[in-house]
């Protein structure tokens, strides 16, 4: 979204011709606000559905990925993923850290091994073989659930 996007200007406009008091205290909160709520995707490039051909070139959002990622693992394993980032260069995915919130009294190695495995077999099956290349999974242990 550019500094001077049109949507925002008209309501801007529509805003500061109301006879409501304070609106220069509040139009930089409102304005950030709107920009907040759009969030801006990355396209990460995925494997043709046809190894032949050559010329196809298919890109997937990264949001669409990190979504899958955050499915497969709350459907699969008993922790809870906080946050997903996704590391790229360009359009080609590097690397993938995975912030969780652990059962307790679970064993943190194995764990993690785990949400490796399943967040490589979900890059896979978004991405393509050739989408996944040589990338890291990296998991930090953000807190421990007692519950």
């Amino acid at each position: 979204m550019s500094e001077h996007d049109p949507l925002l200007e008209r309501a801007a406009t529509t805003l500061r011709k109301e006879t409501e008091p304070g609106w220069s205290t509040t139009a930089g909160k409102i304005i950030r606000a709107l920009r907040a709520s759009l969030t801006r995707a990355w396209p990460l490039q995925a494997a043709p559905p046809q190894p032949e051909s050559t010329s196809d070139i298919i890109y997937v959002t990264d949001h669409v990925l990190r979504v899958m990622i955050l499915r497969r693992l709350h459907d699969h394993l008993p922790c809870r993923p906080t946050r997903i980032d996704l590391h790229s260069d360009h359009t080609r995915l590097r690397s993938i850290t995975v912030d969780v919130v652990a059962p307790y009294d679970i064993d943190l190695h194995e764990l993690s091994e785990s949400i490796r495995e399943h967040t490589h077999l979900e890059v896979l099956g978004v991405l393509g073989p050739e989408g996944t290349g040589n990338i890291t999974i990296d998991i930090n242990f953000c807190d421990i659930d007692s519950n």
